[in-house]
């Protein structure tokens, strides 16, 4: 590869140089022609026919002073020609006399002042030097170098498709490796996370089981509860109808002690009043008449008293009958309770096996659909894994397809570019061939002693004077793009190259990723905390650091009374303050929806700002909760369902 770059650059450097010297002749002849000949085509075409001969003609360095020179010798030509047109007509002949004169002294003078190795005198010997056969063997020597140099590129050429080859069967051998590992690791993967899942399905069957138990024994505790019941009721009834019947007796006894009291003392008041009369009648039968009004007004208050007393019996009696009229009506009270909470009790059984019938049933009905929902995602599962394992056979196949199209592609290119090569090969050749032709009628016309011109002169190298002034003299050109001429014929065929190698690149590079660009798309950011200081995106896992996060949050708003629910809104308050709190409210709620993921944040959306808070707190505190174990089964529930469903998933 270096012998062939070398080859390169130096056929790249030969085709500069060569458009270097076109470019000065063409600069030169443009400024002369625009300074001396704007409307003198006839002396443009001679200026432009010195500077080529004096830049392309020769292999000489050429310096700063043959081009000083060529223009003062134009210059010189411009103004004579001016002087004959201005003689007029007549001295014409004599006009055109002087101007050969002029361009052969012009050219002269060119040819002295660029030669600084030939000598002052007569001109070199010419026909010795063209009888020689140096000249011919010196393009012969060039042709044969060209052509081996040709039948080197061609062997470096296949030499290179076959490096190519290889490195395409190491890429896809490499790409086989990678697609093997990345499917074992997802393998891998998937096994553990199979692992997982059967542990949790068998730790919540323990848990069932567990709840199953813990509800038998609940309905046994139950059973005896109400056991204990019945009998503490079945005693208290006894207990009751033996008090009833005791308070029975005791009221009796009362009754029948209260009688005996009231006949003693009807007895004794009778008897009092018996010796009250006979007391009376005595002492009237003693006193006179004046005490008889006395005597009846006795008699009619005893009478009252008597009415009284008979009065306080009938109320004591009614009293008496009162009370236990009341007391039937307790005892029948009593019993109507006694019979609406045996009746409310058997009710509530009747009521509580309906119950558990109906939540039995419901729980099978649950069960069902879900075992109907698992099935059906199942096979949609199934269905979704044949359409990807169809869609992923139609990807190889496409791109085989493609890379047979590159391949094929590729290879026309490169013959495309072979035919280019051999045709600009043929040319060369034939344009060499013209040159030996050339110089062979060069030759031929100097063995028959036709004149030459005087600036074919002996061609030397270039020292290091003559390339600094050529540096410094094309450093001076207008056009800075001047010298890239050469570089277009050459960099074609590389260029094709060069961009049937970037195309096969980035087809292999885009087939084997465009699977990770995929899976990329489709996760989501992972929890973390935003410019302003606000934790985003957090899914339900490490619930101390995202409570930390807010608490920090709500403080740097001054919103934590309000969140942790310390605050709340007073039906005392005014308009503005109640409207300021309900601000507050759902500033506290866009930040905790803002920090949620879509689907948190949707479970979450109907609360304010508080109960969302306390509800978050409820779900996720503690290490052991029932909220985050559901959460994560669900997090892994997902993974496992976007394993199976993922282009590549195995």
């Amino acid at each position: 590869m270096s012998n062939r770059a070398k080859a390169v650059t130096l056929l790249i450097r030969e085709e500069v140089k060569s458009d270097k010297r076109q470019a000065v002749a063409d600069a030169l002849t443009a400024k002369l022609t625009a300074k001396y000949a704007k409307k003198d085509p006839t002396f443009a075409s001679s200026i432009a026919s010195m500077a080529n001969r004096l830049l392309l003609h020769s292999q000489k360095r050429v310096v700063e002073a043959d081009i000083v020179a060529l223009e003062a010798v134009v210059k010189k030509m411009s103004m004579e020609r001016q002087k004959i047109k201005q003689l007029g007509s007549n001295n014409g002949s004599r006009g055109d006399n002087n101007a050969q004169r002029g361009h052969g002294e012009a050219v002269r003078a060119t040819v002295s002042a660029g030669g600084e190795a030939v000598p002052k005198g007569p001109p070199a010997n010419l026909e010795a030097l063209k009888g020689q056969d140096e000249w011919v063997l010196l393009n012969a020597l060039t042709l044969v170098e060209f052509e081996s140099d040709q039948e080197k590129e061609k062997a470096k050429l296949l030499e290179k498709k076959r490096m190519q080859k290889a490195w395409l069967d190491a890429q896809q051998k490499e790409k086989t490796k990678y697609r093997n590992t990345e499917k074992k690791i997802k393998q891998d993967a998937f096994q553990h996370q199979v692992q997982d899942l059967s542990k949790w399905r068998e730790q919540e069957s323990a848990k069932l089981q567990q709840q199953h138990d813990s509800i038998l024994k609940v309905r046994r505790e139950r059973d005896e509860q109400l056991r204990q019941q019945k009998l503490a009721a079945e005693q208290q009834e006894a207990q009751r109808k033996l008090d009833e019947a005791a308070e029975v007796e005791r009221v009796q006894t009362e009754l029948k002690r209260l009688e005996a009291d009231a006949r003693h003392r009807r007895e004794t008041e009778h008897a009092r009043m018996k010796k009250l009369q006979n007391e009376n009648t005595l002492v009237q039968n003693h006193k006179s008449r004046a005490k008889l009004l006395e005597h009846q007004e006795d008699v009619e208050l005893m009478e009252a008293y008597a009415r009284r007393l008979a009065k306080e019996d009938e109320e004591r009696m009614r009293r008496l009958q009162t009370n236990l009229q009341r007391r039937d009506q307790r005892m029948g009270i009593a019993e109507g309770l006694q019979a609406q909470m045996r009746k409310k009790t058997l009710e509530d059984e009747r009521r509580a096996e309906e119950y558990q019938k109906k939540k039995d049933a419901a729980d099978i009905f649950v069960q069902q659909q879900k075992q109907d929902a698992r099935h059906k995602e199942a096979l949609e599962r199934q269905r979704f894994l044949l359409e990807q394992r169809a869609q992923k056979k139609q990807r190889e196949r496409q791109e085989v397809e493609d890379d047979l199209t590159f391949a094929r592609k590729y290879h026309a290119e490169g013959r495309a570019a072979i035919e280019a090569q051999q045709r600009q090969v043929q040319g060369v050749r034939r344009r060499n061939k013209s040159f030996q032709e050339k110089l062979i009628v060069q030759m031929a016309e100097q063995r028959q002693g036709q004149p030459m011109s005087p600036l074919h002169l002996p061609r030397t190298l270039m020292n290091s004077r003559e390339r600094n002034l050529n540096a410094k003299l094309l450093q001076k050109l207008e056009d800075p793009d001047m010298g890239q001429k050469g570089y277009e014929p050459k960099t074609k065929l590389r260029t094709a190259l060069h961009v049937g190698e970037l195309h096969y690149n980035d087809t292999m590079s885009s087939s084997s990723d465009s699977d990770d660009d995929r899976r990329k798309s489709k996760k989501d950011k992972k929890f973390h905390i935003n410019s302003s200081g606000n934790p985003v995106n957090w899914d339900g896992e490490n619930w101390h650091f995202y409570k930390k996060t807010m608490v920090v949050a709500f403080q740097k708003s001054l919103l934590e009374q309000i969140a942790i629910g310390n605050v709340n809104e007073d039906d005392t308050w005014s308009q503005d303050l109640k409207d300021e709190h309900t601000k507050k409210q759902a500033k506290i709620q866009m930040l905790i929806m803002g920090s949620l993921t879509t689907r948190l944040a949707q479970q979450l959306m109907d609360l304010n700002g508080s109960d969302m808070w306390a509800e978050l707190c409820k779900i996720y505190e503690g290490k052991n909760n029932d909220a985050t174990k559901a959460q994560k089964v669900y997090r892994l529930q997902g993974d496992l369902h976007r394993t199976h469903l993922r282009a590549n998933g195995d």
